[in-house]
């Protein structure tokens, strides 16, 4: 049965009845299903030559391309879990993320970028020409076996890995081809960054169902412009971007031609502006839009929500296999129009945190209901249902938030800004540049002398991916704090209107 088979096994599947259609494209460069399978193969033989087997984590860290989807293909083949590293973060993130992971291998596209004690390091340009298959059994996929980890942001200064186990990634893959029809679209543009987990919306889900997937360099996601007319000259049936990365793509009113013929739009990462929604209507009228919603550790989305001819923007359906609770603060259930955080349970839930069992029961626990004890997740997001019934996004119970589709801690850039010497308190927030419509982190530090915007971010650049970075940052002789004694981020957000000296543009 088709419910009985691992998204790999699937993929595998689809391979043989697909095999001479376009599976990827890359620039100039292509792959049928046919070639796509060999390849992936033979990658999948050589790691389990190298003896990776069943539950080992292997890293993947080379440039975008058609080697990425390969690796990640070969690595779930060999029967083992991807970790997927992004080749911009620093350093000093990426060794911890090895060193936290205890990962056994390591693949890589060019000389390593590091040294690392005890650590299996495969250069895959060294391995590509063949010498003929290596031995290669295929491993029997169990559902409770990891199939990713994903680090995200942590608010104790370190990120922190989600592990994702096979059943649950079958299970979102079934879950939203209920909810979205795919049979109408042939080709999707992979926009997204590796190390994010909506990458697999646009890589693996689209392989499972015969469709062509258009990788983009990474210069198209930076370059609004040469994005449009990538999507005009590869008639792309289906995107997924953030609100932030639809609205830079929209600046531009010459930008509009690529999304005429578009038959699927996903918008997730972000809340979803209605003016946002306003501005894709009147674009086009041939594409269905969706509000897309779920978290990292709830395996990719949980809800889709049809807003085509919406008058609100709501998160829409729970997908089938998952449920969610809305909690107030005594614990007591919300039901309409009450505001509380939303607790997900279902078989799309993350095995939990990788190594760090502390995280992990803070943010997973078990609920009893008549009959059975259930594991839930409690996601910091404060929902409410409307009185038609709508769940709606209000906000954050912590300091998480999202930019450019990411989630970022706030606490975790802090505590970076208060090991600098000298710093004695910082606080980060959002705001938006003048335009209103892309969110930036503004930092305040106290300390007895001034440092300025180029040395901090030459600093926090050592630790933190670039969009974790500040835009912004101010010396001032105290932070104010509300009556609980603790940092006042809404004050500080309505009085500091001047962000002080600038690194970057906005």
């Amino acid at each position: 049965m088709e419910e009985d088979r691992s998204l790999i096994e699937t993929i595998v599947d689809r391979m043989s009845k697909n095999a001479d259609s376009t599976a990827l494209r890359f620039n100039t460069e292509k792959l049928t299903y046919r070639e796509l399978d060999e390849k992936s193969l033979y990658y999948a033989a050589i790691l389990q030559t190298e003896g990776i087997k069943e539950n080992d984590i292997v890293g993947i860290s080379v440039k975008r391309g058609l080697d990425m989807i390969l690796l990640i293909l070969a690595v779930l083949r060999a029967g083992a879990c991807f970790l997927p590293i992004d080749l911009s973060l620093p350093k000093s993130r990426k060794q911890y993320i090895i060193t936290n992971s205890n990962m056994r291998c390591l693949l890589v596209d060019e000389e390593c970028w590091g040294k690392f004690h005890d650590l299996q390091v495969i250069n895959i340009a060294t391995r590509k020409a063949s010498q003929g298959m290596p031995q290669y059994t295929a491993p029997r996929i169990k559902s409770n076996q990891l199939a990713y980890v994903i680090y995200t942001s942590g608010s104790t200064g370190l990120p922190k890995g989600v592990m994702i186990e096979h059943g649950s990634l079958k299970q979102f893959a079934l879950d939203i081809q209920k909810k979205i029809d795919f049979s109408q679209i042939q080709s999707i543009l992979c926009l997204t960054n590796m190390s994010f987990d909506i990458f697999i919306v646009e890589s693996l889900l689209p392989l499972s169902l015969g469709k062509e997937v258009v990788m983009a360099e990474e210069k198209y996601q930076r370059n609004p412009l040469i994005l449009a007319n990538l999507i005009r000259n590869e008639k792309i049936d289906m995107v997924q971007m953030t609100p932030t990365s639809m609205s830079m793509l929209l600046q531009f009113k010459r930008n509009n031609h690529c999304l005429l013929h578009l038959k699927l739009i996903l918008i997730g990462g972000e809340p979803f502006p209605l003016h946002l929604l306003h501005t894709l209507r009147s674009i086009t009228d041939s594409a269905t839009i969706y509000n897309m919603y779920g978290p990292t550790e709830a395996t990719i989305w949980v809800t889709a929500a049809n807003v085509t001819d919406a008058l609100v923007i709501h998160l829409g359906d729970v997908f089938e296999s998952s449920q969610i609770m809305i909690i107030d603060a005594d614990g007591n259930s919300i039901n309409q129009g009450g505001i509380g955080e939303l607790y997900i349970l279902g078989q799309c839930l993350a095995r939990g945190y990788l190594n760090n069992p502390e995280k992990t029961r803070e943010r997973f626990s078990e609920y009893k209901d008549d009959l059975h004890t259930k594991k839930v997740y409690r996601t910091g997001d404060l929902v409410k249902l409307s009185e038609k019934g709508q769940l709606l996004f209000v906000g954050r119970v912590d300091n998480q938030v999202k930019i450019r589709g990411h989630r970022i801690e706030l606490e975790e850039v802090e505590q970076i800004m208060i090991s600098y010497d000298g710093v004695k308190q910082a606080i980060v927030f959002v705001d938006k540049n003048e335009r209103g419509h892309e969110n930036y982190l503004s930092a305040l530090y106290c300390s007895d002398h001034t440092i300025s915007a180029s040395y901090w971010y030459e600093y926090l650049a050592e630790w933190l991916p670039d969009y974790m970075i500040p835009v912004f940052f101010r010396k001032v002789d105290h932070i104010p704090t509300n009556s609980n004694g603790k940092m006042d981020r809404n004050f500080i957000i309505r009085a500091y209107t001047d962000r002080g000296e600038s690194y970057g543009n906005q």
